[in-house]
């Protein structure tokens, strides 16, 4: 049995007796359940063993390559009629559909031309699945994590300086990133610097890096579909009034994000990683300039469950899941501090899959 095989096999077996059919819209649960990786096109599984994905005349050559699981059905017109067609010849007349991919007007044409299939909304299955990730998927993390780690040290080293713009910090590591072989960025890279590190996003400016400013760096890179995600919050040597400050604060940020990766193993509740960190800033006076969850998986998305926050309180850590640890303090006018890494969970506590060491670094 092939990976997407048993991947729509286990959707199946998820969804139990709430549908015999299920159809998917979004193109990671796409890409995750098929191989394919085209823009646009949808699949359809049935408890019976049908694998159909329909697909328009771009991609009816790439799909048949790469989704050799599955009848590629070409669709020239009406999608949701010939999805109703197969459906209908092939007995399916409860599917479940992703009601967080599906717009108001394709859910009113479903309705409409797919009679007299019944359609059963349904949130998240194929995420659910998608939380534990195999070897290779891992893998594919890891191998993008240390792509981006790669190129981070050496923009590190000859880039990250005095007089250079947050701009040109950004532009010279997405570059190295790619020369490195990634497919893209993960994510538009974050690069704050100074009085800008207060900003959770502050996407990079003209602004140009001073002495003895902390400067601030999100990055990450995509492998095979796979991203990485990791923060680095770095000083530029020089005098400033704030350093002192500012480094005292790395100092709570480092050891929060310790003790939140400490609590990475199995049966730990999510929320438990969320509040290791949390208590720690909060008690060291700073609860206030820490305003977002502590975490997020990575996968074929940027962000994607499980979630690390208060909110996940139900949800237990598992092996193979893939999460972040990024607390960070963030004062206005001051600036601020993040520290990111990427750990799997293993079958007895986790493994960093991010690589740069996280003590504090003055340029």
């Amino acid at each position: 049995m092939t990976p997407h095989q048993e991947r729509a096999n286990r959707l199946v077996a998820l969804g139990g007796d709430r549908a015999d059919g299920y159809l998917v819209f979004s193109p990671y649960n796409r890409r995750y359940l098929t191989g394919f990786t085209g823009s646009e096109g949808a699949v359809l599984i049935s408890s019976g063993g049908g694998r159909w994905l329909f697909c328009d005349f771009r991609y009816w050559e790439q799909a048949q390559d790469q989704a050799a699981d599955y009848l590629v059905v070409p669709v020239s017109d009406n999608r949701w009629q010939k999805i109703a067609e197969v459906a209908n010849a092939a007995g399916v007349h409860r599917i479940a559909i992703e009601s967080d991919h599906v717009t108001l007007r394709d859910w009113e044409s479903l309705r409409q031309l797919a009679s007299p299939i019944q359609w059963v909304p349904i949130s998240s299955l194929t995420e659910t699945l998608r939380q534990i990730k195999s070897p290779e998927e891992i893998g594919w993390i890891k191998q993008a994590a240390t792509t981006a780690g790669l190129a981070l040290a050496q923009v590190l080293e000859h880039k990250v300086h005095a007089g250079i713009s947050e701009r040109e910090v950004a532009w010279a590591l997405e570059s190295a990133i790619r020369e490195l072989g990634a497919e893209k960025l993960a994510f538009d890279i974050i690069v704050a610097s100074g009085p800008r590190g207060s900003l959770p996003h502050g996407h990079p400016t003209s602004r140009k890096v001073n002495a003895g400013d902390f400067v601030t760096i999100d990055f990450g890179a995509v492998i095979e579909g796979y991203h990485s995600d990791e923060t680095v919050t770095v000083a530029v040597a020089g005098t400033q009034p704030n350093f002192s400050q500012l480094a005292d604060l790395y100092q709570i940020v480092w050891e929060a994000q310790k003790q939140g990766i400490e609590k990475v193993r199995p049966g730990v509740p999510v929320a438990d990683v969320d509040q290791a960190a949390r208590q720690y800033i909060n008690q060291a006076g700073f609860g206030a300039y820490f305003g977002h969850g502590t975490g997020h998986g990575v996968g074929l998305e940027i962000h994607e469950a499980p979630w690390v926050s208060a909110h996940a309180a139900a949800q237990l850590l598992e092996p193979g899941m893939v999460i972040t640890v990024e607390p960070g303090i963030y004062i206005p006018q001051l600036g601020g501090v993040r520290l990111e890494d990427t750990v799997v969970v293993t079958n007895e506590g986790y493994q960093r899959l991010t690589m740069v060491d996280k003590a504090l670094r003055v340029l």
